[in-house]
């Protein structure tokens, strides 16, 4: 039923386009097209006119015949060039416009006027001036373009296609990663090529595969051109719901081209400071290009090939650092000798090492294509992307200052990602073509851990260490598929342009996901461990897998259907109007066990959802003369969200995998539960005693009707040349508004149970020492309570979420040997939940601080809110042969480029939260702070007296050290008498300038030598101050601990009092207790202080 509604609905629509009659701009979503109108002296079209469009650099040639009034439309091209495009017709004397470029996704304008003749002559040929790419019909929705002259020069340190994202004005980098809209970073689409190369799955921050460890898609000197798409009104773009990065590849031409480079940096290439020179780092990366004709005019190849080899230090104190590190190592060595011991009597005699340690990363990325000119009608393109990316003796939290760790518990990350794409290029005598391509990425992620012995943690005091197999390294694999075919067919009729077409996405997951099930035991100090018997251990942990290996599979189909109308209405008006229905599809029936559907009720797979996303745009020449542009549109774009959130559903079902937990992860001694070591835990099935339980743990959920995130976006911008200068100002308005997005509840809680005194919902009660026990539906009590199971994370849909910016910009393509762009946006975004994790748990715990019901869509500040950023570059070629008399000629290669970049952007949403579990949900670290009216009013808050660092403060002096922080802090100073506001404190604003300078020397046969110089935060390199982030070092997940409650006044939350303890944040603050605390101050990272980067380039 809903695929015949479906086809009604797109034949109706696909009817009512092409109703029109009387040329209109279209061009592909890789490619660019030329469009105009053939006339004679007298204005006239001249209709059955020959065009033929030729690439001079490859030869290859297509075209087509006028229509009626003259108009013609060729499109499928390869961007760049140059071009030429000729027409011919019997009785006119031929022309020829050379010079002629194309942008990606851009329509290139070209009216030609003929003259008749009576004899045959030589044709005209015309060399095309130069035409800026923002003043065309096809230009509507938000976007940033960057040509390869422009990546090549920009600063770079990683030579990812993220780096370039900064220069995108509306694009937030308050979150993990690059948003826009006020959406989360997992909710960006990565193409190259046209097809899909994002991190399908979503185990990392950067959208592309191997992204958790760093890996980057492709070698940016395979990259022709980029684009950065917020808000494409083109109906062929989708599976988006933040931003599209969308990269062309380069190609061979008709002459051998290439070139060997090599950029190296490492600890020495920067200030001299501990932080950059006290342990070694090490960046190289190098690679070679080369493309050429395999048969001339027919048939080219083009590699692209780098290798990257960084080495990076592990984080944190190590045993055998400088006795003036600013962390001190918390163990003696006696410590140390003595735990060695008792690891190695236990079997693990090698349990790695607790000094220095470094993490290699080596990663090598592989491009291949090779393009066919089958003939003047068709052009096929082959290509080949690979990434094997490998990240060494890695640890999810590193080591911190009360908890080092052995290398034994590092692992290890290999991803390997292959990505074939075949496209096909039609171009028809009838003015139809066609654009279709059949393509895969295949990525197999492999987590390995450094041991097979069980993690064992040893506490110390306030200090524990950890050695052995990392829990969640154990069984941890996952292999991500993607198939996909696109068809585009595009039928031009008279004026309008109508565009028909299919995207169909296929994803088949596995995930092993088997944590802890090489064992994880915990120790309430050295002699119990030294000691093993059973009951001496405070925690034991084992995992048991119940069926499929451990392996959760997940197949998905997302499909799309579309048609579009591109109408030149007049001369200078130019609408798109279209339709776009996507199909989501679970292939995989998900099952849950027994006990979940009697303590949850019984759930469905979601069935197949169809969402219509209706889309306009519009460009109107206002003078007619490409110097006064209006543009704009509104649609609907379906974001397809990372598989991971939903597969949560199918691995936490309650069927695939159970765990024995004997003990408490919390005491300062051993517990009876607790078996006996060994370092095989394979025969460990009950806990001491032959008791214990297997509990379900955490549980997902998915609504039945759930729906994939659907933003609505519109922007208005007005465009205009200044001059003759080719400097292009804008001035544009963005507005997203979310008509579905994920909600994310637990229903692992009865529900609000009152307020507190200071009107916090509350979801339990709460002891005299300040403990919590939730309450918890009659259901799950009734099918084993907590004890069975943990969390119960459902996915729901709401629509509360929205987002706007407002840009003004200055840019300048490249001419005369300089382009520049210089921008500034203002925007606010507002959400319910700001999605920063790849699991279920971490986005309903992490998404928002909680104070109010969780199952109100409260819309507050995102994490992805950026009111204010400034970008812009400026880039400048100085070249001296034209400057150096008789040696001109030879010199004519020497050139000097220097390439500036700057960005400052308002500092990220942060929070300030209580440790403990203040709304008894059952989850600490997420509760916001009750701001006092009064520190010394013993009905809003109290204090004891505490010590911290050897310091000790008094209930007194605490509460004149939180009244002076929040003196000095508006975001607190301002809601005193109320609970804090999510997201309504922030960093400061943040300032960063990168420089390039490259020297380009000729060499022979107009070969040449490049040697470049990059230094990142120029400022600092300046002064020592400058160019310096203030931060929190407290900063987990947004959330800054400002206090730990330690008891309550009463067991009535209405009535209660905390008593807190402040002295630990009154210390970090302000330790000289100057009366003056600074809760953001510049630390010791990298990004604080310049760094250099030196290159060679050799290129024929």
């Amino acid at each position: 039923m809903i695929k015949t509604r479906l086809f009604i609905a797109i034949a109706a629509v696909f009817a009512m386009l092409s109703a029109g009659i009387n040329s209109a701009a279209a061009q592909g979503v890789t490619t660019g097209a030329f469009a105009g109108t053939i006339t004679d002296a007298t204005g006239a079209g001249i209709a059955n006119a020959q065009v033929q469009v030729t690439n001079r650099s490859t030869g290859f040639s297509t075209g087509g015949l006028t229509r009626e009034g003259g108009s013609f439309l060729v499109q499928g091209l390869e961007t760049g060039g140059p071009y030429s495009v000729t027409v011919r017709r019997i009785g006119y004397q031929p022309v020829t416009r050379d010079n002629l470029l194309i942008r990606l996704s851009t329509t290139t304008r070209v009216d030609i006027t003929m003259t008749q003749q009576a004899a045959q002559l030589s044709g005209v040929v015309v060399s095309a001036a130069a035409q800026t790419s923002d003043i065309t019909p096809t230009n509507t929705g938000t976007k940033t373009t960057l040509s390869d002259t422009v990546i090549q020069r920009l600063p770079t340190t990683s030579r990812n296609l993220n780096d370039f994202l900064k220069l995108t004005p509306q694009v937030s980098s308050t979150g993990p990663g690059n948003s826009a809209g006020g959406m989360s970073n997992r909710m960006n689409n990565v193409q190259i090529d046209g097809a899909t190369e994002r991190d399908v799955f979503g185990l990392g921050s950067t959208g592309q595969p191997g992204g958790q460890i760093g890996a980057k898609a492709i070698s940016i000197d395979a990259v022709k051109e980029l684009q950065v798409l917020l808000a494409p009104f083109d109906v062929r773009q989708g599976n988006f719901g933040g931003l599209i990065i969308n990269a062309v590849t380069k190609s061979g031409t008709n002459a051998f081209h290439g070139s060997g480079y090599r950029y190296f940096r490492n600890q020495d290439y920067g200030r001299n400071v501990p932080a950059l020179r006290a342990t070694q780092f090490e960046r190289d990366q190098y690679g070679f290009t080369l493309g050429g004709p395999i048969m001339k005019d027919r048939l080219h190849f083009f590699t692209a090939n780098e290798w990257t080899r960084e080495t990076a230090p592990v984080s944190g104190p190590y045993q055998g650092q400088p006795s003036d590190a600013a962390t001190k190592f918390p163990f003696t060595d006696a410590e140390i000798t003595r735990i060695n011991a008792a690891l190695a009597a236990k079997g693990l005699t090698d349990p790695g090492t607790l000094g220095a340690l470094n993490t290699p990363s080596p990663t090598n990325n592989l491009f291949g294509r090779l393009d066919f000119q089958i003939s003047d009608v068709h052009r096929l393109v082959a290509r080949f992307n690979y990434t094997d990316a490998l990240n060494d003796n890695r640890r999810q939290n590193g080591r911190t200052g009360n908890r080092p760790v052995y290398s034994s518990n590092f692992h290890s990350i290999n991803s390997v990602k292959k990505a074939p794409v075949v496209q096909l290029f039609s171009n028809f005598k009838n003015g139809w073509s066609n654009e279709a391509f059949l393509g895969a990425a295949i990525v197999r992620d492999r987590r390995v851990p450094k041991s097979t012995f069980p993690q064992v943690l040893i506490v110390s005091g306030t200090n524990s260490i950890l050695a052995g197999t990392d829990q969640f390294s154990s069984g941890n694999e996952l292999d991500a598929d993607t198939y996909e075919f696109t068809d585009n067919l595009t039928m031009p009729r008279g004026n309008h342009n109508i565009v028909i077409g299919t995207r169909n996405e296929l994803v088949k997951i596995r995930n092993l996901f088997t944590q802890s099930s090489a064992g994880v035991y915990e120790y309430p100090n050295i002699a119990a461990f030294e000691n093993g018997a059973a009951g001496q251990g405070r925690f034991f942990r084992k995992a048991f897998v119940l069926s499929q290996g451990g392996n959760a599979y997940f197949d998905a189909v997302q499909s799309a259907l579309y048609a579009q109308d591109i109408w030149t209405a007049t001369p200078r008006m130019t609408l798109t109007l279209g339709l776009r229905a996507d199909i989501s599809n679970f292939l995989t029936e998900n099952s849950y066990a027994p006990a979940v559907d009697s303590a949850y009720g019984k759930r469905e797979t979601p069935t197949g959802a169809v969402q219509f996303s209706p889309r306009f745009g519009f460009n109107w020449d206002a003078t007619g003369d490409q110097v006064n542009q209006f543009r704009g549109g509104i649609g609907l774009f379906v974001g397809t969200p990372p598989y991971v959130w939903l597969e949560n559903a199918y691995v936490q079902n309650g069927r695939i995998i159970t765990f024995l937990n004997c003990g408490a992860q919390s005491g300062t001694a051993g517990n009876a539960l607790v078996p006996a070591f060994t370092s095989d835990v394979s025969g460990i099935q009950t806990c001491a005693g032959g008791t214990g339980n297997k509990p379900i743990g955490d549980v997902s959920f998915l609504d039945k009707d759930l729906k994939f995130p659907q933003p609505m976006r519109a922007n208005l911008a007005y465009d205009r040349v200044l001059g003759t200068s080719n400097v292009v100002a804008s001035l544009e308005g963005l507005y997203s508004r979310t008509l579905n997005q994920l909600f994310f509840v637990n229903r692992n809680l009865a529900g609000p149970q009152g307020l507190d005194k200071f009107g916090r919902v509350m979801y339990g009660t709460r002891t005299l020492t300040g403990s919590s026990n939730p309450v918890r539906p009659a259901a799950v009590i009734a099918n084993g309570g907590t004890a069975r199971f943990s969390t119960a994370i459902d996915i729901e849909n709401q629509s509360n979420d929205y987002a706007y910016n407002i840009t003004g910009q200055l840019r300048k393509r490249y001419t005369d040997n300089w382009e520049a762009l210089v921008a500034y946006s203002y925007g606010h975004a507002y959400d319910n939940q700001s999605f920063t994790s790849s699991t279920h748990i971490s986005n309903w715990q992490f998404g928002r601080t909680l104070s109010t019901n969780q199952e109100d869509p409260l819309r507050r500040v995102s994490l992805f809110d950026q009111p204010h950023k400034v970008v812009g570059f400026l880039t400048k070629t100085v070249n001296w042969g034209s400057k150096m008399g008789r040696m001109g000629n030879w010199a004519s290669g020497l050139a000097t480029d220097f390439t500036i970049s700057y960005q400052g952007s308002s500092g990220s949403p942060h929070d300030y939260v209580y440790s403990n579990d203040m709304n008894a949900d059952g989850v600490t670290g997420n509760d916001l702070i009750y701001v006092p009216r009064n520190v010394a009013d013993q009905n809003e808050i109290r204090f004891a007296t505490a010590t911290a660092s050897g310091q000790t403060y008094t209930a007194n002096e605490q509460a004149a050290a939180l009244e002076a922080l929040i003196q000095a802090t508006p975001c607190l100073n301002e809601q005193r008498g109320r609970i804090l506001k999510r997201n309504s404190c922030r960093l400061p604003f943040s300032n960063t300038w990168d420089l390039t300078v490259r020297q380009s020397i000729p060499t022979i046969s107009q070969q040449r030598l490049s040697l470049q110089l990059d230094i990142f935060n120029l400022g600092n390199a300046l002064n020592k101050n400058w160019g310096q982030q203030r931060t929190n070092p407290g900063t987990t997940n947004s959330n800054i601990t400002l206090f730990t409650t330690t008891g309550l006044s009463s067991t009535d939350a209405t009535a209660a009092v905390p008593t807190v303890n402040y002295a630990g944040n009154a210390v970090a603050f302000d330790p000289a207790r100057t009366g003056q605390p600074q809760q953001y101050r510049v630390f010791a990272n990298s990004g604080n202080f310049w760094r250099a980067q030196i290159a060679a380039r050799y290129s024929f």
